[in-house]
């Protein structure tokens, strides 16, 4: 009697593109589900990243700020030449795929479902005899689960010892000039930092003639 296969076949561009990560066969989705995940691609890249701000000239400056929602819809708009509501479908899509705008507890929680989702799988696969399924899931939780990750060997905790700090009155003793008089250096100091741009041009000048 043949083994019964446990198969999980998704409807939507989201369940085979996440299918098809899983099984590290990207290459193999259709020409529309490669362009998709194309697109949410170039979303979660510009959510990382900054838009720059243009200056009165209407040139772009090195200033940035957080891509909005909008403004990436009307960007997915413009550079692939879809409709709005495929735009606003492709950011909910990026948001799944990538956790976007998700917190640290948020993205801590998605990941323990997952885990705990991707073992009932494993062992329905396991129980059904399809063992190459069961293993391509098991490798999926332990890097879910950060297990995979190596520890550092050259770090032993037991060795650490702190930097031992010392607090001095006099800096000279750490090799700095001494001051000899500390206040009157803080007072000039606190006097400079209200000075306006054209006094410290003019202060620095002056400074330049008299070592001249």
């Amino acid at each position: 009697m043949a083994k019964k296969e446990l198969m999980i076949i998704g409807d939507t561009a989201m369940d085979r593109i996440f299918d098809a990560w899983k099984k590290k066969l990207l290459d193999s989705l259709s020409a529309e589900d490669q362009a998709i995940l194309e697109r949410i691609t170039e979303v979660e890249k510009r959510f990382h990243e900054k838009k720059l701000v243009k200056d009165n000239e209407g040139k772009d400056t090195n200033m940035g700020r957080p891509w909005k929602w909008r403004e990436l819809v009307e960007w997915l708009v413009a550079s692939y030449k879809i409709s709005v509501r495929q735009a606003y479908a492709d950011i909910e899509m990026a948001k799944e795929f990538f956790l976007l705008g998700r917190g640290r507890n948020d993205i801590e929680f998605a990941r323990g479902y997952r885990i705990n989702q991707g073992e009932e799988l494993m062992y329905e696969c396991m129980e059904a005899g399809n063992h190459q399924a069961a293993a391509t899931f098991f490798r999926e939780i332990v890097r879910l689960d950060v297990l995979e990750r190596k520890d550092d060997s050259g770090l032993d905790a037991i060795l650490f010892q702190p930097a031992k700090l010392e607090i001095v009155v006099d800096p000279s003793e750490l090799g700095f000039p001494k001051l000899e008089n500390p206040d009157q250096v803080v007072n000039n100091l606190l006097k400079s930092f209200k000075k306006g741009i054209i006094e410290k041009i003019m202060d620095d000048a002056d400074d330049v003639t008299a070592e001249e």
